[in-house]
C-alpha cells in the first residue's frame, strides 16, 4: 500500500470511529441521502419556544439549480450584486428550506417571516451538517474528494 492509500485507509478508519462515537452518544447519521432529525430552539426576541422534526435529502444537480433559483426570486428582480452578502446568504439559505426540506412542522412554513435568525439558523445548522457528513462518508458519487479536491464535484471522465 502506498503512503496516500495508507493515509486514506488511517483517515477512513478515524471518520467511522468517530461516526459511530457520534451514533452512541446520540448524534444524527448524516451520512445518508435523507435525513430526520429536530430542533428545539427559543427565539430571543418572543420569547416563543420552537420544537419540531424536519427531514432533508441531498440535492440533484437539478435540485441544486432549484435553491439558486428560489434564491434568486427572493431578490424580486434587484440584480444579486447590489444585494448586501448577508441577506444573500438568507435568500439561498430560504432556497434550501423550500428545496430539501421534505417535512417541516407547519410552525416553518415560512421561514422569513421570523424576528430574528435565531431560528432558521439552528435549522440550516442541521442542513449544514447534512452536507459535511454526507461528503465525508464517501457516499457522494466521487468518494467525497474530487481531483481538484473539492467535495462533493464530479469527477472528471476519463477517456479510454
Amino acid at each position: 500500500m502506498s503512503n496516500e492509500s495508507d493515509a486514506k485507509a488511517r483517515a477512513r478508519m478515524a471518520f467511522e470511529s468517530m461516526r459511530e462515537g457520534r451514533q452512541k452518544a446520540g448524534f444524527t447519521d448524516y451520512t445518508q441521502r435523507e435525513a430526520v432529525w429536530s430542533v428545539d430552539v427559543t427565539c430571543p426576541v418572543t420569547g416563543k419556544r420552537y420544537m419540531g422534526s424536519f427531514q432533508s435529502k441531498m440535492p440533484s444537480l437539478g435540485e441544486r439549480d432549484r435553491v439558486n433559483l428560489v434564491a434568486a426570486s427572493f431578490a424580486n428582480g434587484v440584480p444579486w450584486v447590489s444585494i448586501p452578502p448577508q441577506t444573500q446568504g438568507r435568500f439561498l439559505m430560504y432556497g434550501e428550506f423550500a428545496v430539501l426540506l421534505d417535512e417541516r412542522p407547519d410552525w416553518f412554513a415560512d421561514p422569513s417571516s421570523f424576528m430574528t435568525e435565531d431560528v432558521p439558523a439552528a435549522v440550516y445548522k442541521h442542513i449544514a451538517e447534512h452536507f459535511k457528513e454526507y461528503f465525508r462518508s464517501g457516499l457522494c458519487e466521487d468518494g467525497g474528494r474530487a481531483e481538484d479536491g473539492r467535495p462533493g464535484q464530479p469527477a472528471a471522465a476519463s477517456e479510454g
